[in-house]
């Protein structure tokens, strides 16, 4: 029953919430009429809350594919870099001006993975987005992306917080869903639950792999692995 309800409830929430958003990028870009700042500020809020609950929406559309197995994927060969750089772009400018200081490892150039894009920038949104979470003000994360050899047939994205860390009793369940840690972070931080076993769904589906190391007061690290793109493929 509840998950009949979670399909039913996101699919009738969809059409709203995209109707939404399409009166408000009309009425932001002053199609309608000039906007003074004090009517500016209050439309950026309501489009970064728009983007928010159009996310609740798609990750619960999601879960409900992934119970009736009705997720696939559309692999193609790519750079991750340039995904990754779209990504932390998408997600500074919804940061509220928090000075966070996201840097990417580009020790490499080009590295190139074998999955379907838009899956593995859903990926990135909810690991990244999850440290900026839980973040402080001025508090770096770092995203490294690591190929250990030239013909290694995995790429391997660390993703690194300085947030509170996750408590060794709560390690376990941390990929499943509608969990949340219960520490006062995540107390006085909105959150589903979803984000991270949604990540966790789509890496395994691309056949890689998904883990956190963490240690109170010092911060949290999520890694996971793709398969790298090949000549074959």
């Amino acid at each position: 029953m509840k998950d009949e309800f979670i399909s039913v409830a996101s699919h009738e929430l969809r059409t709203p919430v995209t109707s939404i958003k399409g009166f408000l990028g009309l009425l932001v870009e002053e199609q309608t009429g000039p906007l003074n700042q004090e009517q500016r500020n209050y439309m950026d809020a309501i489009k970064r809350n728009t983007l928010r609950l159009e996310r609740l929406v798609s990750d619960l559309l999601d879960v409900s594919r992934f119970e009736s197995e009705m997720i696939g994927l559309e692999r193609s060969n790519f750079n991750l870099f340039e995904v990754v750089d779209q990504v932390v772009a998408e997600l500074q400018s919804e940061s509220d001006g928090n000075p966070l200081r996201i840097r990417r490892s580009d020790s490499q150039e080009n590295v190139s993975v074998y999955g379907d894009r838009s899956r593995i920038s859903q990926i990135l949104v909810n690991l990244i987005g999850n440290a900026i979470k839980y973040s402080g003000a001025g508090d770096a994360i770092d995203i490294e992306i690591v190929r250990p050899t030239q013909d290694s047939a995995v790429v391997q994205v660390n993703i690194m917080d300085q947030g509170p860390g996750i408590a060794p009793h709560d390690m376990e369940r941390l990929f499943e869903k509608f969990f949340r840690a219960d520490n006062s972070s995540t107390r006085s931080t909105a959150g589903t639950g979803l984000g991270l076993a949604i990540a966790k769904a789509l890496v395994e589906l691309h056949g890689g792999g998904i883990w956190a190391e963490s240690e109170l007061g010092k911060g949290s690290t999520f890694s996971f692995t793709l398969p790298a793109s090949t000549l074959e493929e």
